[in-house]
């Protein structure tokens, strides 16, 4: 009994080991990455107290980035990536949200992942983004991200919209390449049956011998301009569609992300 305690023992020190290493590594991981030099060294400190909170409340991770440099790629594909490749997200399916401030191009992206994609719909994003993009323009980069943790908790506390759902850009933009080679198709089939038949059909016969001399009359006309009339009609704008649905894509390591982006 005492030499299987005895063996036991390592493989329980290891493993204390690599879950405390876990936890440490984890619990270092930088909420608020300011390349772009944004924020004073007291702004950042309470956007991390923040964000910490917020995780331990609704165990989804919230990351704020700033930079000048996405090293040639867009907006969304370097906030997937960042995201991704620094360890970010919590539970299983690595579930959080992600604030990227472009100042090179002054563009915002919000990438989610996991629990927030249900969350965070496009028209959710689409708000969020009107609303910090106000005090990006003005230079207030703190309020602005104070802004972004308060709208995230509010949509959490929300909940997930009634009639949520998820599709993938993908997929749909495959849907829409597919439909519309048929319809070209269709239109083309068409077009070619009447071409044909137009030639099959025809004689060679001159028009001459269906013209009627006698019946033509010939009589002058003239047109006086009077007065012009215009109407106008306000188009109305549907913003009913599509207001619960989270649109999806594919990063380069093969998770799946929502998001939505904008610029100030």
């Amino acid at each position: 009994m005492k030499n299987l305690k005895k063996k036991f023992i390592p493989c329980i020190s290891v493993l204390i080991f690599i879950l405390s290493f876990s936890f440490i590594v984890k619990a270092n991981v930088n909420p608020v990455v300011d390349e772009a030099k944004l924020l004073s060294q007291d702004e950042r400190d309470k956007l991390i107290e923040d964000i910490e909170k917020f995780r331990e409340s609704y165990n989804i991770d919230a990351v704020i980035v700033t930079a000048n440099d996405l090293q040639g790629k867009n907006t969304r594909d370097y906030a997937d990536d960042y995201y991704d490749y620094n360890g970010y997200g919590l539970g299983d399916n690595k579930s959080g949200i992600l604030l990227l401030i472009d100042m090179n191009d002054r563009k915002i992206w919000i990438s989610t992942s996991g629990d927030a994609i249900e969350y965070f719909t496009d028209n959710r994003i689409d708000s969020i983004i009107s609303d910090i993009s106000k005090y990006l323009s003005n230079e207030d980069y703190f309020d602005a991200c104070t802004l972004f943790l308060t709208d995230i908790q509010y949509y959490i506390d929300s909940g997930i919209p009634e009639g949520q759902y998820t599709y993938s850009e993908e997929e749909n933009t495959l849907k829409i390449v597919l439909i519309a080679l048929g319809v070209a198709a269709v239109v083309a089939g068409v077009t070619c049956i009447v071409v044909v038949n137009s030639y099959k059909n025809s004689k060679s016969v001159s028009s001459v011998n269906y013209v009627d001399n006698s019946s033509i009359v010939f009589t002058k006309r003239r047109d006086t301009f009077v007065n012009t009339f215009t109407t106008r009609t306000k188009i109305e704008r549907n913003n009913s569609s599509g207001g619960s649905g989270s649109s999806t894509h594919r990063s380069s390591s093969g998770n799946t992300h929502g998001g939505g982006g904008g610029s100030f």
